[in-house]
């Protein structure tokens, strides 16, 4: 089950199990949510970029919002996957998207009908993405990675963080100069990246960024 806002947040995009797995919901009025559009296609991961929606699985589609009623099917990529497409970040033209048997794959979609993977780095266990400025943070089992992405063909590796007290990581999120990771035995592990754009060292639940 996935949800994506849309459209500052007066749809959302659902994603679920069943017949008519992809859906869009009005929620103008909160109270009164109301289903507008559906399609046949469940994603393990969704995002959302202007009138975009991108579906991953274990491959991309990409579906236009432009008309509130449709959910239009506009581009598809067929990706040699490790495993499974489990999280997708977008901004601009790219889709981030995390291969969890493999790391990060960078697809240009400027052209929706045709996209291209333009960048991949194999990452050790990725799951979970967040993107700010010009980082992308891939996060799973115990820690996190942070790649440097700004130029999307040949994304980076600046630094990681693991530590196994916090149990598994269960999400990421990022904004500014830090990142917050959803643990399963410490809850919101909060992580400060120093020098700028460099990560340094924290203590943050006893564990140090290098």
């Amino acid at each position: 089950f996935t949800v994506e806002p849309l459209n500052q947040c007066l749809y959302a995009v659902v994603s679920t199990e069943g017949p008519e797995s992809l859906r869009a919901i009005d929620v103008a009025i909160p109270t009164k949510p109301r289903l507008v559009a559906s399609v046949p296609d469940f994603g393990f991961s969704l995002a959302a970029h202007g009138n975009s929606i991108y579906v991953g699985q274990r491959s991309l589609t990409i579906y236009d919002f432009t008309d509130p009623a449709t959910l239009r099917l506009v581009g598809y990529l067929y990706l040699t996957l490790h495993n499974r497409v489990t999280d997708i970040a977008a901004r601009g033209p790219y889709a981030y998207l995390v291969d969890e048997g493999y790391g990060l794959r960078i697809v240009d979609a400027s052209d929706p009908a045709q996209p291209e993977e333009v960048g991949n780095l194999n990452l050790r266990c990725p799951t979970y993405l967040a993107l700010d400025e010009s980082r992308a943070v891939v996060a799973g089992c115990t820690g996190l990675t942070i790649v440097d992405v700004r130029d999307p063909a040949h994304p980076v590796e600046l630094g990681s963080y693991d530590d196994r007290s916090t149990g598994l990581v269960h999400d990421v999120a990022a904004s500014g100069n830090y990142a917050y990771l959803g643990t399963l035995y410490q809850g919101v592990v909060a992580l400060r990246f120093l020098r700028d754009r460099v990560p340094g060292e924290i203590g943050t639940a006893g564990g140090t960024l290098t």
